[in-house]
Formats: C-alpha cells, structure tokens, sequence
C-alpha cells in the first residue's frame, strides 16, 4: 500500500484519499484512488476511481484499506451495526 495518504476536515465533517497498487508478478496491474468521507454524525462512506462518480458507498467492516488509513492518520473510530463511525 502506497503511505502517502492526504487527509483534512471541512465543515461537514472529515475526509481522507489513499491509492493503492495491485501488483502481480512484479508488473503493475492496477492503481485504485480511494477517497474517504464522513458527513457530520453519518457513518464513513467511499468512492473510487473506478466506480462511476454517481454516488459514495458506506464503508462495511473490515476494510483493510480504511483501517489501515485511520491507524496511518491517527484518527480512531468505532463500528455500529456493520458501520464505521468516528
């Protein structure tokens, strides 16, 4: 996993972006952007680059690449009926 995360907080709430690289046999294979958010009290949703840009899906446990991230950043969070909270 790529380390560079950039994170931040708006008004609404928080959010941060990672990329991530699948490598097979030493090539390249795919980069995957993540983008991460939370609106306010809402539970943690995503997108990525390879999702059509429509809408944000909520982040199910156990998402190695938000865990990863949060622990990265330093930000905990709890998790409620299969959700992320923070």
């Amino acid at each position: 996993m790529d380390d560079t995360i950039s994170y931040g907080t708006r008004s609404t709430g928080h959010w941060f972006k990672v990329s991530t690289k699948l490598v097979q046999g030493g090539q390249l294979q795919q980069v995957v952007d993540w983008e991460f958010s939370k609106y306010k009290s809402d539970m943690w949703h995503y997108e990525t680059n390879t999702m059509d840009g429509t809408h944000t899906t909520v982040v199910l446990v156990h998402n190695g690449v938000f865990e990863y991230s949060m622990k990265q950043i330093g930000w905990s969070y709890y998790i409620r009926n299969g959700w992320y909270y923070y």
